[in-house]
């Protein structure tokens, strides 16, 4: 079997209903369709997936480990349960509705091809581990409805690049962005410190945390070393007091990029705005605050590139 379609006169579906389909790739839910079971899709070679809006529950581990590329979750269903796309190692986008107030736990656990996750304003609570190890999530909002974000939440997600805490949170729990390695700009809405020092731990990477000119507490989340005031120029930061960011680079257009490697660093280095880092003079102190921070995946290319730039600003000059 490998296409089904669910008519409109199912309401429901029972536990383990087609777990372990191997060479089951589409399935196509008609509107009438209240309930799935738990694990219900389990395993299963599922690849595209519209869940109705006439959904009203999804049972624990839904859809495990199946082979689900995208899912559009309309509206209508309120609860993101426990496990239920975990480990769904091939998953890519995502979309989650209005009507949908929590995400559970471990719900997005290892899916790490995920890139895209579209959260709409509406979800109240991220639950533990609700994405953990989901390492190539680089396009994430918070919407300003969050007011909880649960313990290793987000934990290991290498594509994280900047992130945006909207003043809706008031807690954050432990660990909830531990070890997000290239995770170099926060921006904190809020006005109370939501976390305790485990929350970014181990992000190696993150040199700038820009909170609002009305935020109350003398640290955050651990940082004793913040910026206070327009959160919109915060960027600019970047660039200044010796937050010179190491494997990024910014286009004309104040674009990320992520450098992949030193072939790849010389290439985007011609493009990129030079700015002045404070501890470092002349003019071509980015370039060598840029380069003296690389990560030497290729040493010597890394090292050759370095020599090339310095030596042709120099006598360039």
């Amino acid at each position: 079997m490998r296409e089904v379609t669910i008519p409109a006169t199912v309401t429901k579906f029972g536990n383990f209903s087609f777990a372990s389909c191997n060479s089951l790739y589409s399935v196509t839910l008609e509107p009438g369709l209240k309930s799935i079971g738990h694990y219900s899709f389990s395993s299963s070679g599922v690849r595209e997936l519209v869940i109705p809006s006439s959904i009203e529950s999804m049972g624990v581990g839904a859809f495990w480990s199946s082979s689900l590329r995208n899912v559009t979750i309309l509206p209508g269903l309120k609860y993101i349960p426990n496990q239920c796309f975990s480990r769904c190692s091939y998953l890519n986008t995502v979309t989650i509705p209005s009507t949908v107030e929590v995400i559970g736990a471990s719900a997005f656990y290892y899916c790490y091809n995920l890139e895209s996750v579209d959260i709409s304003p509406g979800v109240k609570e991220i639950q533990e581990k609700a994405f953990y190890y989901c390492y190539d999530l680089e396009n994430l909002t918070i919407p300003d409805t969050v007011v909880s974000i649960g313990t290793d939440a987000f934990y290991y997600n290498k594509g994280l690049i900047i992130l945006t805490i909207p003043e809706s949170v008031k807690t954050i729990g432990r660990y909830a962005f531990q070890d997000c390695r290239n995770l170099i700009l926060v921006k904190y809405f809020g006005t109370t410190n939501p976390g305790d020092s485990s929350v970014f731990e181990n992000c190696n990477s993150l040199n700038l945390r820009c909170l609002t000119a009305g935020y109350s507490n003398s640290s955050f989340c651990g940082f004793h070393d913040f910026c206070k005031g327009n959160i919109s120029q915060c960027e600019d930061l970047l660039y200044k007091e010796n937050h010179c960011f190491e494997p990024y680079c910014v286009d004309g257009n104040a674009t990320l990029k992520r450098r992949r490697n030193a072939t790849e660093w010389e290439r985007l280095a011609t493009q990129c705005l030079v700015h002045e880092c404070i501890n470092e003079t002349g003019p071509f102190s980015a370039y060598i605050c840029a380069a003296s921070n690389l990560r030497h995946e290729s040493g010597i290319s890394v090292l050759l590139t370095f020599m090339f730039v310095v030596m042709f600003k120099v006598f360039s000059h």
